[in-house]
């Protein structure tokens, strides 16, 4: 019995991804843990684990080097920062903290990354445009922060993904990651 409701799991898993409601309270790839029963299951044995499907974003590289710089450039100025880079499904590249960052800092500048890629442009605009857009504000969902320093990753004038960071104030956060983007894409 504890076998055939594994096997429904895996197979609630397995389902397509338009075949599932979106919880938009969380992240782009959140699941919730299975069951302890599930997870005191043996493992089938055999075989990489599944992947997910390859979409447009920054290589890891590319997304270590800006989560870095912008990170750094905060620094300078004494901030503790969290910073995201997400690809264009909206899925973490990069999620990076420093020493004594206050906590969430990483989950939040994600969720403004999202709100950028999602809104096609940087949070400190969207927040600007939300109050007399309509159609702007149907879009934002829960899972998002549009406060100002998430902005789009461009690639060939096309969105590739988003970079974000949390930990200073509104305003500087969006400097920092706009000064770290513009220094990797002249």
């Amino acid at each position: 019995m504890a076998r055939a409701g594994w096997i429904a799991g895996v197979a609630l898993l397995a389902a397509p991804v338009g075949a599932q409601q979106h919880d938009p309270t969380r992240l782009p790839g959140d699941h919730p843990p299975p069951p302890l029963s599930v997870m005191l299951q043996p493992m089938a044995p055999g075989g990489p684990p599944p992947v997910g499907p390859d979409v447009p974003g920054p290589s890891l590289e590319e997304s270590l080097s800006l989560a870095r710089a912008a990170m750094q450039i905060c620094a300078t100025k004494g901030y503790r920062m969290g910073a995201s880079v997400i690809d264009s499904a909206g899925n973490i590249r990069v999620a990076l903290t420093m020493p004594g960052s206050g906590p969430g800092r990483a989950f939040t500048a994600t969720q403004k990354a999202l709100g950028a890629l999602r809104l096609g442009m940087p949070t400190r605009l969207a927040r600007q445009r939300l109050r007399d857009d309509a159609a702007l504000r149907a879009r934002v969902t829960p899972n998002m922060a549009v406060f100002p320093g998430g902005v789009p990753i461009l690639r060939g004038g096309v969105i590739i993904g988003a970079l974000a960071l949390s930990g200073a104030t509104a305003e500087e956060d969006d400097a920092c990651a706009a000064t770290a983007l513009a220094g990797a894409h002249p």
